[in-house]
């Protein structure tokens, strides 16, 4: 579900620089990371990817407020507030899991030993 959400704001800035008369360039993704050792390792990449995109977000709001583009400054308003959304979601999670600590190892533990009693994500 997490992967949709940020397939559609992806989608919401071609849409927007299309409209604007861009031509968006799309560049290749490096591999991502998606081996990790802990939950808490995968959610504390996910914190680490949310804050990347909360300073490249602000750098583009501040490129548009200098430089009078007030178009681009009020699409990427929409997506300041949603940072503090995903950054929050991604800081209790975090916190969550380390608060669970013993009882989060043993999850895994099982989880790694049993795969066939994982609980799918709803579709």
């Amino acid at each position: 579900m997490q992967s949709e959400e940020e397939r559609e704001h992806a989608m919401k800035f071609i849409h927007f620089m299309l409209e604007a008369g861009a031509k968006p360039i799309i560049p290749t993704l490096p591999t991502c990371k998606n081996t990790f050792n802990r939950a808490s390792e995968a959610v504390q990449f996910a914190l680490d990817q949310e804050m990347t995109a909360t300073d490249e977000i602000n750098n583009s709001v501040t490129t548009a407020v200098t430089t009078n583009d007030h178009t681009s400054n009020q699409f990427l308003q929409w997506f300041v507030t949603e940072q503090v959304e995903e950054v929050d979601t991604m800081n209790t999670l975090l916190q969550t899991i380390k608060h669970a600590n013993s009882n989060m190892l043993w999850v895994e533990d099982f989880v790694r030993r049993n795969p066939q009693h994982a609980i799918a994500a709803p579709a």
